[in-house]
């Protein structure tokens, strides 16, 4: 059966981060398995990128069961009762850690919002911002490579006014 999807290089072209190339090439009909093997990274960091960017829409409302399963996608419960111990120290079931990828020593960030405490990770926290930063930018732009551009346009000023 012939391949109709674009070549790699046609779709990546002109894209500078790993997740704009993930989101392109998902775009173009490439499964996660294979953008994982042309980009080099882990099947994992692009499952999370696609995901991401299904969850990251709006801002999320105070939810129920459905908000829950997103999160906890594959665990087999989605709320389970836990009890508050000594100085506020509380268990949380190890499915709901490994669902989320969560290992022993990683850190996690709290925060309460609408009278829920939400914990997230700090890689999660990070592509939620990187997100919504993302938003403002075209797609295609890297920020890095145009913030070197204006750092080499201002010191030929310099040269020139010396």
């Amino acid at each position: 059966m012939p391949d109709h999807r674009p070549p790699v290089s046609s779709v990546v072209e002109g894209l500078t981060t790993k997740a704009d190339k993930i989101r392109a090439l998902d775009r173009a009909g490439y499964t996660r398995s294979e953008i994982a093997e042309w980009i080099g990274v882990r099947y994992q960091h692009v499952r999370n990128v696609l995901e991401d960017q299904k969850r990251l829409g709006p801002p999320r409302t105070r939810g129920g069961m459905a908000e829950a399963s997103q999160q906890f996608e594959g665990a087999p419960q989605t709320a389970q009762r836990i009890n508050v111990g000594k100085n506020g120290e509380v268990r949380i079931p190890q499915v709901m850690l490994d669902a989320a990828g969560v290992k022993e020593g990683d850190t996690l960030l709290v925060h309460f919002e609408d009278d829920d405490i939400r914990l997230c990770t700090t890689r999660t926290a990070l592509r939620r911002a990187q997100a919504e930063v993302r938003k403002y930018i075209p797609e295609g732009v890297s920020l890095a490579d145009e913030l070197i551009r204006e750092r080499h346009a201002e010191a030929e000023r310099e040269l020139r006014d010396d």
